[in-house]
């Protein structure tokens, strides 16, 4: 199946409920004014929308479920402050975030919103491949905001920026005991395990052995090894 026009985000947001509950490939796109708000990020592939504006490539992702994936990425789920002290904010508006020249913290996902509804794109594929699909494309093409499994010299850059953007958001929100105090008296679940293993995904984590002492290192948590092994095994055979 081909992929869609490229529409304005403003309305996929319109229009969420219209979005299939399938798996597939997606793309993003910011037109050449958004473009400019982004520091240091130079796309070169360049595409016509269904309105005629010129777009840039920025991000290519995919997903188990379309319409959850989208409402992830258009801040309609996990952009309350709860959230962002929790990390679970989509990787997508992370690195908008981290590198957009006038927003400084996270808590400013309305300004986000703005920014996506007059300068970003997309569209999606309908697959059963969505794994192996975006594997080939993002091979294929020069993506600024990609992270996993992306050669792109911006990478490390973006990585770097959106570290800092949530160290800030943590260092600014945390009262007299640090979140990760709070959450260390009450044994970590299974789904916060899985959240762990898709951001240390996310940050080039490839491999079981180097989530673990990623995890153990940067998270001050305890979890067995068997738990931890088997959050890595259940992201592995899922949608980053």
């Amino acid at each position: 199946m081909a992929f869609t026009e490229i529409i304005p985000i403003s309305e996929i947001r319109k229009n969420i409920k219209d979005i299939p509950q399938l798996g597939g490939v997606y793309k993003h796109y910011v037109d050449k004014d958004g473009l400019a708000y982004l520091d240091g990020v130079y796309p070169t592939k360049k595409e016509i929308s269904i309105d005629g504006i010129e777009v840039y490539l920025l991000y290519i992702g995919k997903a188990k479920d379309l319409f959850e994936r989208y409402k992830w990425h258009l801040g309609m789920t996990n952009t309350s402050h709860k959230s962002l002290l929790g990390k679970w904010l989509s990787t997508l508006r992370l690195s908008y975030m981290a590198n957009h020249k006038t927003i400084i913290c996270l808590s400013e996902q309305d300004k986000l919103d703005e920014f996506m509804d007059k300068h970003t794109y997309t569209q999606y594929m309908i697959t059963e491949d969505f794994d192996g699909i975006e594997k080939q494309l993002i091979k294929e093409n020069d993506l600024p905001l990609n992270v996993q499994d992306n050669s792109h010299e911006f990478v490390q850059t973006n990585i770097e920026r959106r570290k800092a953007i949530n160290a800030k958001y943590q260092n600014e929100h945390s009262d007299g005991n640090t979140i990760m105090e709070k959450v260390n008296r009450v044994k970590i679940s299974d789904a916060e395990l899985i959240h762990y293993a898709k951001e240390a995904k996310n940050e080039g984590i490839q491999n079981k052995s180097r989530f673990i002492v990623w995890f153990r290192k940067g998270k001050g948590k305890k979890a067995s090894e068997k738990r931890l092994s088997k959050a890595w095994s259940d992201v592995e055979k899922s949608i980053i």
